[in-house]
């Protein structure tokens, strides 16, 4: 049994929204494709700023070198319609500790035992994000939650249990 499935575990769905999925989506492809187009298709030279001056077949390998950003744009614009798409994704805080989904295919949840928390930061920026101190930083944030109400419940339930264990 693991601490997410443990008796008395408070578990809060926790996924991106799938739209930011589809727009992220939607442009790494268009990004990527138009930089693809820009390179196969270049006979002109580029200056920046009047600093720097490409010539054709460098210029070409700058476009390449951009649509590389394009492409991890989509990748990860990838990976939030995959996690959008689970059914399963949850933050559970258990008795013992709190476990917190993995963001990427491979990765293991992790789960912090409350006693081993040293700090907890919540940074608020356009999202709320809850930062965990335990030798290393686990974050997660609130726009994955359902409503900002859950997220706050969250929060609260996890400072409580953090001071419980202290």
């Amino acid at each position: 049994m693991t601490t997410a499935d443990a008796p008395g575990a408070v578990q809060y769905p926790y996924k991106p929204k799938l739209d930011h999925g589809v727009k992220a989506t939607i442009f790494g492809a268009l990004f990527t494709l138009a930089l693809v187009y820009i390179a196969v298709t270049n006979t002109r030279g580029v200056i920046i700023s009047h600093l720097v001056t490409l010539d054709a077949s460098k210029a070409t390998w700058l476009y390449y070198l951009l649509t590389t950003g394009g492409i991890i744009w989509l990748v990860n614009g990838l990976n939030t319609l995959r996690l959008a798409l689970m059914t399963t994704r949850c933050i559970s805080l258990s008795p013992v500790g709190i476990t917190i989904p993995a963001q990427w295919p491979g990765q293991a949840n992790t789960t912090i035992p409350y006693r081993s928390i040293s700090d907890l930061q919540i940074d608020i920026k356009s999202t709320d994000v809850v930062t965990i101190i335990h030798g290393q930083e686990t974050t997660f944030e609130q726009s994955f939650f359902n409503d900002v109400a859950s997220f706050h419940d969250c929060q609260r339930r996890l400072r409580d249990a953090i001071q419980a264990a202290h």
